[in-house]
């Protein structure tokens, strides 16, 4: 019976060489190619998005609220219909 099988154990360190090198390849390419990658946004486009966030968002609580409220008094309905007509939409039958 042997308890070490030389012949394995240089199977292990071959694997974990390639291992080492494939890591280091991945980390040389990501060091090279993410640092060119980059947005820019014009001053007037971020000022249009603050806009329309503002009042949209001011819709969006009002309508939240009054769902929040139907949903507590246990008032709100659910319209089966409408939730069909989405899921089909989504997943592209209409």
């Amino acid at each position: 019976m042997k308890i070490n099988d030389s012949n394995r154990i240089s199977q292990v360190q071959k694997y974990q060489q390639a291992n080492r090198v494939a890591d280091n390849d991945k980390n040389t390419y990501a060091s090279t190619y993410s640092k060119q990658d980059g947005v820019s946004i014009s001053s007037e486009a971020l000022e249009k998005a603050r806009e329309l966030s503002q009042t949209d968002s001011a819709e969006h609580a009002e309508r939240l609220a009054e769902v929040k409220r139907q949903v507590q008094e246990g008032t709100y309905h659910v319209e089966t219909n409408a939730v069909v007509r989405k899921m089909l939409e989504a997943y592209g039958e209409n």
